[in-house]
């Protein structure tokens, strides 16, 4: 392992200059360029770790055998698109969300396609999104599968299906968006959600369990919001809530494995409308989907919205809940699992420690690092062993010895609005007589009438148009 970890930095380390300029031109360069690292992520089993790395034409993945230390192959799509993004779906075989550049500009877009490969890059197959149906079907017959504009997305990875992920993908219509399962060898695909389009409202998303049954559904239509859900497969999608803009609301934060209950994160709305709780900050609640009704809040933070609930798929048991406050924030559930997050964050006292995926047995995973002043640092963790080795910095360029730090402020507006914020000065500057940056930015509400032509809508219920 040694051995490895040394051939791992060598191969990932750049000898670049790690200064800041007077040169605001260089600056830009220097915090504007993108990373060399984007991600690094281990196998179910452990034994191999993949790396999302630039290059000067594209973005590329390596996989690495732990085992051996030997390089087993390069992921690279050439001009046929570059890798945004990929996930193990099993021990043996790869997805890839892959973008093409713009003709017009600089800049990449998503056209939804899927690459399937097993780790030696065998195999490799085109699975969805533009390009993906047959030569002599694409076209009319088979649109969606044609068509840049109609992208497939993952919902679920299925991690009990060696074959199969979930996909949600508009090959009906360009309005519509079902959920598919899609074969990763093949690329079949077999509908098992079909988008109800009631009353002109528009699909903003699927709810997903945990054993992969798609479960509910939100939409949107005018200044409203509205829930749907079903307890199994062969029952039809039911109203479970309408919501008004910016009144009381909720929605699924996390199913448990239990399928009986969900974990809601909102405001407690009962099903005549009455509000439970009206807190004003978004609550974490157990929710019984059988009998319709709220067992218990969970965790509710007097100054902050809860952010999620994260579930083992060893325990199957939750294991913190999350946060932002001045920074991220975890209220332990697992006291085993706070043990093993201490130990790592002793570690880094400077830092944010973050567990980007664990093995199956979660006995080994990739750890990130990061803060105000550090970019971005990955190490491989062996809880087995105890161990934590260095792999590699996203951008080795910047020193973060030279960076500012982000300090949390707080101001009490003439309302008595109590306002957050963070404020950033020079290294060592008394912060005093200092330029001042005003950027002016925000957003316009919409009607539905612009949430079907697809601009941006967020599940909270609230439309915008993207700038």
């Amino acid at each position: 392992m040694q051995r490895y970890l040394i051939a791992l930095y060598i191969f990932f380390s750049l000898a670049l200059p790690q200064y800041i300029y007077s040169d605001t031109s260089k600056n830009a360069e220097i915090f504007g360029s993108l990373p060399d690292i984007y991600e690094v992520r281990i196998s179910p089993n452990g034994r191999y770790i993949a790396v999302q790395q630039k290059t000067e034409e594209t973005v590329i993945v390596k996989i690495l055998d732990l085992d051996s230390s030997q390089l087993v192959n390069v992921h690279d799509f050439g001009k046929k698109g570059r890798i945004s993004d990929f996930f193990w779906a099993t021990d043996n075989r790869i997805v890839f969300s892959v973008t093409r550049q713009d003709s017009r500009s600089t800049a990449e877009f998503n056209i939804g396609q899927l690459v399937a490969a097993d780790l030696d890059g065998k195999n490799t197959k085109l699975i969805a999104g533009y390009g993906s149906a047959p030569d002599h079907l694409q076209g009319v017959r088979n649109r969606a599968r044609s068509n840049p504009e109609r992208p497939a997305s993952i919902v679920h990875r299925l991690p009990d299906d060696d074959d199969h992920i979930l996909v949600s993908y508009n090959k009906r219509r360009p309005k519509y968006t079902d959920v598919y399962k899609l074969n990763i060898f093949s690329g079949k695909l077999t509908m098992v959600a079909k988008d109800p389009v009631i009353d002109g409202q528009t699909s903003l998303g699927w709810a997903v369990d945990q054993q992969g049954l798609v479960r509910g559904y939100v939409a949107v239509k005018g200044l409203y919001t509205y829930l749907y859900h079903r307890n199994d497969a062969d029952s039809d999608f039911e109203l479970l809530r309408k919501f008004k803009f910016q009144e009381a609301s909720f929605g699924p934060a996390a199913y448990s494995y239990d399928p009986r209950y969900v974990y809601m994160r909102g405001q407690a709305v009962a099903a005549d409308g009455t509000v439970i709780d009206d807190s004003d900050t978004d609550a974490l609640w157990l929710y019984d989907a059988y009998e319709d009704k709220f067992v218990e809040k969970v965790y509710e933070n007097d100054r902050y919205d809860v952010g999620g609930i994260a579930i083992s798929s060893k325990t199957e048991e939750p294991a913190y809940i999350a946060y932002y406050g001045d920074k991220p924030e975890k209220v332990w559930i697992d006291e085993d699992l706070e043990q093993v997050y201490a130990t790592i964050e002793a570690s880094f006292p400077n830092d944010q420690v973050s567990i980007g995926g664990w093995t199956e047995d979660e006995d080994k995973a990739i750890i990130t690092t990061w803060s105000d002043t550090n970019p971005g640092e990955m190490y491989y963790y062996d809880r087995n062993k105890g161990t934590i080795a260095f792999i590699a910095k996203s951008r080795p360029w910047i020193n973060k010895d030279e960076m500012s730090p982000m300090l949390p402020i707080s101001f009490t507006a003439r309302d008595g609005l109590v306002v957050n914020g963070y404020l950033t000065v020079p290294k060592n500057s008394d912060g005093k007589n200092l330029p001042l940056i005003v950027n002016p930015h925000g957003c316009l509400l919409y009607t539905s009438e612009a949430a079907d032509e697809g601009l941006g809508v967020d599940l909270g219920g609230r439309r915008i148009i993207k700038k």
